[in-house]
């Protein structure tokens, strides 16, 4: 029997705890490389300021560079673009991310809730102990005293020696 017993309870097993999982992050892997990551010859590295009317025929003023300071400047602004779209992603991530932690911590406050109402002791389990001992003391006094008065009851039938 105890055979039987023993392998009865080993094989059932524990339910096991349901698993909460986060969903995969959005978070950019990889960031776009720096624009100023190779160096321009310091012979391709001009920047002159134009006023209007000298030597621009149209008559417009700006600024005049050249082809390499002007690529690794168009590189900088679609970089800045990139790096915007990317930050733009992880906060839309992280926002998710926070929703479905205070989900988490919604539910399980809720759950503790729970169990603290579960586990409250009624009146009668807190002062069980003090009334079984009372109860104990009653009895026992009650026994007694009814022994007693049997024990002269008895006495008093048979006579006194």
């Amino acid at each position: 029997m105890l055979l039987v017993l023993a392998v009865a309870c080993s094989a059932t097993t524990a339910a096991s705890p349901e698993k909460r999982t986060l969903p995969s992050p959005l978070v950019a892997a990889k960031l776009p490389e720096r624009p100023d990551a190779d160096a321009i010859p310091s012979a391709a590295s001009w920047v002159i300021p134009m006023e209007a009317g000298e030597t621009v025929p149209d008559g417009r003023s700006g600024i005049l560079m050249s082809q390499e300071k002007a690529m690794r400047s168009a590189r900088y602004i679609v970089s800045y673009d990139e790096l915007r779209r990317l930050y733009e992603v992880d906060l839309n991530t992280w926002g998710r991310e926070r929703e479905i932690y205070e989900s988490y911590l919604i539910a399980s406050e809720a759950e503790t809730k729970r169990a603290w109402t579960a586990a409250e002791r009624s009146w009668f389990d807190r002062n069980a102990p003090h009334l079984a001992l009372i109860g104990g003391f009653v009895v026992g006094a009650v026994l007694t005293v009814s022994i007693v008065a049997a024990v002269q009851g008895t006495e008093n039938l048979v006579g006194s020696p």
